[in-house]
């Protein structure tokens, strides 16, 4: 903060003896920068570029314009909260529900928010138990990305990234056809793992070792007017007034609007066609329908054969 700040302490500055309260509030005054050049094979690069920012001991905000890049993706928006974790925690509370001390990141106004996959560490590193059962959605490096008209929000407590208001979500395949999402809110429930920063060298010893916390996409909740899902390369097509999609275990849950008799849920795989009140799809692969569940009143089409 070349421009300086302004510090609040808990107690008055006695210059005779050279004491200093703790500090307990104060503003970054002009244009902020904070950078971490992150690990040495290049990952993990953080920049946070902002102005004027207000401190407390339990909060960090600002209504200005906030550029947040880490590795190869980015966020663009305005009136940036971060919320910390309370010093009176434990240590195993602060680094099991937060991130570096931060409970949570929140941006009420999201221009664009480029999720760009971390291929270093996954090629580098290893990985943990659940990898083999992960679908090609977590581990594929093709971008996606997100606009809202609402706050867009990291829970690191609870594990929970959030989209409100107008939610679009686009992924560009290589082959060209685009995934899309269209909601009123967007839900992502995170797993957490840690991978080895440091060299697996037997001069370093374990205590010397270091991890960072690392968050994947377990489960997607959107709710719309309707939720739209849409992705002609995996032959999807899903709607319904709420909408839930295991990323480890290829599930649909889908349900209609309880206030509204009539509305239906809507659920297409290849020759498979269903309109339903409630709707369980499991996909083997993505390539077969493995095992489907509706609640009527619907109607069923379809080829069980692609043939006849």
């Amino acid at each position: 903060a070349p421009e300086g700040a302004i510090v609040r302490l808990d107690r008055q500055l006695d210059l005779r003896s050279g004491q200093f309260g703790k500090p307990v509030g104060g503003r970054l005054l002009g244009k902020i920068r904070i950078y971490s050049p992150g690990r040495a094979d290049g990952t993990g690069r953080l920049l946070i570029e902002t102005s004027n920012v207000q401190i407390t001991t339990r909060r960090l905000w600002t209504a200005n314009e906030v550029t947040v890049q880490y590795d190869q993706s980015y966020a663009l928006g305005s009136d940036l909260i971060i919320q910390l974790m309370s010093a009176n925690q434990s240590k195993q509370e602060r680094e099991s529900q937060s991130w570096g001390g931060v409970r949570s990141i929140e941006l009420v106004k999201l221009r664009e928010l480029h999720l760009q996959a971390d291929t270093k560490s996954k090629r580098a590193g290893t990985v943990d138990s659940t990898e083999a059962t992960r679908s090609p959605d977590m581990t594929s490096d093709v971008p996606i990305k997100v606009t809202c008209d609402g706050p867009f929000k990291i829970d690191f407590y609870h594990k929970q990234v959030t989209f409100e208001d107008r939610v679009f979500l686009r992924r560009l395949n290589p082959d060209g056809a685009e995934d899309t999402l269209r909601c009123e809110r967007l839900q992502m429930n995170l797993i957490a793992r840690h991978d080895d920063e440091t060299s697996s060298s037997e001069d370093v010893t374990e205590s010397q070792k270091q991890t960072t916390l690392k968050l994947d996409p377990h489960r997607i909740m959107a709710v719309g007017r309707p939720a739209i899902l849409d992705s002609p390369a995996r032959f999807v097509h899903v709607s319904g007034h709420k909408l839930s999609y295991d990323l480890t275990q290829q599930t649909f849950n889908l349900s209609s609007n309880p206030q509204d008799a009539k509305d239906q849920v809507q659920f297409r795989f290849k020759t498979h066609r269903v309109s339903a009140r409630k709707l369980f799809a499991e996909l083997q692969d993505q390539r077969r329908l493995k095992r489907l569940q509706a609640q009527g009143p619907g109607v069923y089409r379809g080829l069980l054969n692609p043939k006849e």
